[in-house]
Order: structure tokens, then sequence, then C-alpha cells
């Protein structure tokens, strides 16, 4: 997802609603920090594995973390 994509589909919505990222064991957190970064598709991932991988030469990405997964 672009960041156009993503604001396109926020904007269906009030501003004031909650956006949530999975928790880092379960349930859900808030979205504590994000950062921008550089990721590549990820060659044969499997099922249970991210599309993508962080990549310097890759292309722009931001990284949403939630509470749990900040120390990363």
């Amino acid at each position: 997802m672009t960041i156009n994509e993503l604001i396109a589909e926020l904007r269906k919505h009030p501003p004031q609603t909650r956006v949530v990222v999975s928790g880092y064991e379960d349930g859900l957190d808030d979205i504590s920090r994000l950062i921008a970064t550089s990721i590549s598709p990820k060659p044969k991932p499997k099922p249970y594995e991210g599309r993508w991988e962080i990549e310097e030469s890759g292309e722009p990405a931001i990284f949403l973390f939630g509470r749990g997964r900040d120390e990363e």
C-alpha cells in the first residue's frame, strides 16, 4: 500500500478514529512511531513471512511500529 492509497482509505473515516497495529504476541496496539526505510521484495517468502525485507537499495517505505515492537 502506498501513502496515497492509505490516505484515501483513512479519509473515509472520522479523523479521531484510532489506528492500530498487531500487538507483540497477541491483541492490538497503538502505533508508537514510524521510520523511513527502503524495502525490496523477499524472494520466495514462506507463507508465514512478510513479502518485503529491508534493503538499502530498495524502494522507499514507511515502517509503522506498535508499542510492543518499539524496542526493535
